[in-house]
């Protein structure tokens, strides 16, 4: 019989209590001693030998002397006031979910998406999961005659330009020129998965081109 499914452990009766002076039977010994060995094996052992085959709820109590895990998959320790987070000390990269995640796009020079004066365009884009993000970038423009102004930063919207903070370039530059302006760092907070789109507006006269990069970081 062993647990009875709320943690009490529960001999089997057949045979129980033993009476002073009678014989114990074997079928008494057998079922006590196959009880006992049930019960055992169930529990945690502290030497690691076992390991648990389902959730174990904890009723609001604490595990205390926890040693600090340094791997993906491992429990965290509750840093004191004075403490930091134990960061990675190699070059490997945060999984999915985990703070340090980074999702990035770019789309390089020569495969730069035509732009049209004057009209915000998406230039690449990136799907967040829920979460709290720093997202960040560069966006570059080509124009093979002159350029006049530059906004460019990270939208929600695609192919709109100033739903979030952006950097904007007013000096006109001429003449085959190339403009890589560092898009400005934002927080996105979001609930769901999300895009979020490198959008660029250039003026301009003759042809022009825009390229660049978005990357996020997850910060927790």
């Amino acid at each position: 019989m062993s647990y009875n499914g709320s943690g009490v452990f529960q001999i089997n009766t057949a045979g129980q209590p033993v009476v002073t002076g009678t014989t114990i039977t074997s079928t008494a010994f057998n079922a006590l001693t196959a009880d006992l060995a049930s019960g055992l094996t169930t529990c945690i052992t502290k030497d690691g030998q076992t390991t648990p085959t389902a959730n174990i709820p904890m009723g609001n109590f604490k595990i205390t002397g926890l040693g600090q895990g340094t791997a993906a998959g491992q429990a965290v320790a509750y840093p004191a006031p004075s403490a930091s987070v134990i960061g990675t000390t190699t070059n490997d990269s945060a999984a999915t979910g985990y703070l340090g995640e980074i999702v990035t796009s770019t789309v390089a020079s020569g495969a730069g998406v035509s732009l049209v004066s004057g009209a915000a365009k998406t230039i690449t884009s990136i799907s967040l999961t829920a979460g709290d993000w720093d997202v960040f970038g560069m966006f570059g423009a080509f124009s093979n005659t002159s350029i006049s102004s530059v906004i460019a930063g990270a939208s929600v919207t695609t192919n709109t330009d100033g739903a979030e903070d952006a950097i904007t370039y007013a000096a006109p530059i001429s003449g085959n020129q190339t403009l890589q302006p560092v898009i400005p760092t934002i927080r996105v907070s979001i609930a769901s998965t999300t895009t979020i789109y490198l959008v660029g507006k250039v003026s301009f006269a003759g042809t022009c081109v825009g390229y660049g990069r978005i990357t996020a970081r997850r910060s927790r």
